[in-house]
């Protein structure tokens, strides 16, 4: 009866590590990001923004289509061996050298297709980048599948600062829209480079073509689902592109930015090491719920109230991380920010359907995602960009019931429990929002200084929240305190127990 114990402790340990380095790896990484972006979107006129944004696109496209899900497929196969490596390395590469052959020889007509000049040469540079990223996929795929992100953290953080470095300095010498590609070859060169340092991997020529189409069964789903994801995600700056041009692109670049950016440190940070930790106790379905409620009680009280507390912020928030050139901007952050809040409480249930080696239901919902979004952005008429994100928002958010319907379905995932979990937390950040707009209705924190304003609105906006938790949610949010105290003093323990041992 002990085994199972240690095994069960053993793999919390571990996930509680590959989530602590997760962080900091997309913290870390994405900290430093984000504060280049700051210093490009005060160099950079919206115009020379919408231009790269044009290319990051399409790059986007190719690079689901050489990766073909192999990451994923590697994590969750149960017996991994050399010949399914080798196998997968091989292929990512080719597809990836052929496609950026073909990407070099289309690049005119793309950027004739999207009605952006100067787009060309800069599909032509870009698609360097394409057998680089391919050449780290199964080292990254085996540090994530080892729980082992310490490493993946270093990278991240090594390789954004600097090719941020390098942006920035082409920026202030006045290479404009170059300074986005120079960083961007720059960031994927290290980060290929910083895994080959330390691989867990090495290619050779044993291959069996048979084990091979295991991996194919998986990750087929994994492409499809990733594909769809791309027309859901991608689709809406493509029209925005062919619409209204490259900087109106521009400014819904900058306005997604804080988006993504939360997206990152709030909720993919544990969606990440979620999907390794899941899908090792996929075969285990009482382990698997346990799991699946606990991520989502943490991330329905940190992420969700976030999400809404920066859609009621956004115009401060832009204003005072872009200037007010990029006004327009707020509209969009606005719109994305209500839309991550139900994103990021409803991207378990694909982890938890993948986990399980049900991908194809992940690819219905996102098919049904797909064809919602491509009606509704073909549609719309909306006059500008800030209503085409809306109605992109609204059309996302409609297939959130298929997501939880099908979860309950075939993971056994109870709908009730869901509601149970995340509707006191939901309530008390609607509350947190009402706080900010009653404050800005009435401007009390008008005569203030921009900083200042923001200070006392997120002060105002917390303040509220947790008063909302302590009334709606006291066990709840005791339960969620002491899980955080109780891991943190765990960490410590084991880090006294590791410098123990290396002085003796």
């Amino acid at each position: 009866m002990r085994v199972p114990q240690v095994m069960s402790t053993s793999l919390k340990s571990r996930v509680l590590h590959g989530l602590f380095w997760s962080m900091a790896q997309s913290w870390g990484g994405r900290a430093i990001s984000f504060l280049l972006f700051l210093l490009l979107a005060r160099l950079l006129s919206p115009s020379e923004f919408g231009l790269v944004a044009s290319a990051t696109v399409v790059l986007a496209f190719m690079e689901v289509l050489y990766e073909q899900g192999f990451g994923d497929a590697l994590v969750q196969k149960q017996e991994l061996l050399q010949q399914d490596l080798n196998a997968v390395f091989f292929t990512s590469l080719a597809s990836s050298l052929l496609l950026a052959g073909l990407l070099c020889a289309a690049s005119g007509r793309i950027a004739a297709l999207m009605g952006t000049p100067g787009l060309g040469p800069v599909l032509m540079v870009t698609s360097l980048g394409l057998p680089i990223a391919a050449l780290g996929i199964c080292q990254q795929a085996l540090y994530r599948k080892k729980l082992e992100y310490k490493w993946l953290a270093v990278r991240t953080i090594v390789a954004t600062t600097l090719s941020g470095v390098v942006g920035v300095g082409c920026a202030l010498q006045g290479f404009g829209a170059w300074s986005l590609v120079a960083q961007g070859l720059c960031a994927t060169s290290l980060n290929s480079a910083i895994l080959w340092s330390r691989p867990l991997f090495r290619p050779g020529s044993d291959i069996d073509w048979s084990r091979f189409r295991g991996v194919l069964r998986y990750s087929v789903h994994v492409l499809g689902n990733r594909l769809v994801d791309f027309a859901n995600t991608r689709l809406i700056e493509l029209l925005i592109a062919i619409r209204y041009g490259a900087a109106a692109l521009g400014v819904y670049v900058v306005g997604s930015r804080i988006y993504q950016t939360a997206m990152q440190l709030l909720s993919s940070v544990v969606l990440d090491v979620a999907h390794s930790g899941f899908s090792q106790i996929s075969n285990e379905p009482e382990r698997l719920l346990r799991a699946y409620y606990k991520s989502l009680e943490f991330t329905a009280a940190v992420a969700l109230p976030c999400f809404i507390v920066l859609a009621a912020l956004s115009p401060q928030l832009v204003d005072l991380c872009f200037g007010r050139q990029w006004g327009e901007a707020a509209g969009v952050m606005h719109y994305l920010c209500l839309l991550g809040a139900l994103q990021c409480v409803q991207f378990y249930n694909a982890t938890t359907l993948n986990a399980i080696g049900r991908p194809e239901l992940t690819l219905r919902i996102n098919l049904a995602k797909m064809i919602l979004t491509v009606s509704v952005l073909g549609l719309s008429d909306a006059k500008g960009i800030t209503g085409l994100t809306a109605a992109y928002a609204a059309s996302v958010a409609l297939v959130a019931p298929l997501s939880f319907g099908l979860a309950c379905r075939h993971a056994g995932v109870s709908l009730l429990r869901i509601l149970s979990i995340v509707w006191p937390f939901l309530c008390a950040a609607l509350c947190s929002y009402a706080a900010v707009a009653l404050l800005g209705a009435r401007g009390t924190t008008a005569s203030f200084a921009p900083l200042a304003r923001l200070a006392a609105d997120l002060a105002a906006a917390a303040l509220t929240y947790l008063l909302g938790c302590a009334l709606l949610a006291p066990v709840r949010s005791k339960n969620l305190l002491l899980f955080f105290l109780e891991t943190v003093k765990e960490r410590r323990r084991k880090k006294v127990e590791v410098d123990y041992a290396v002085d003796n």
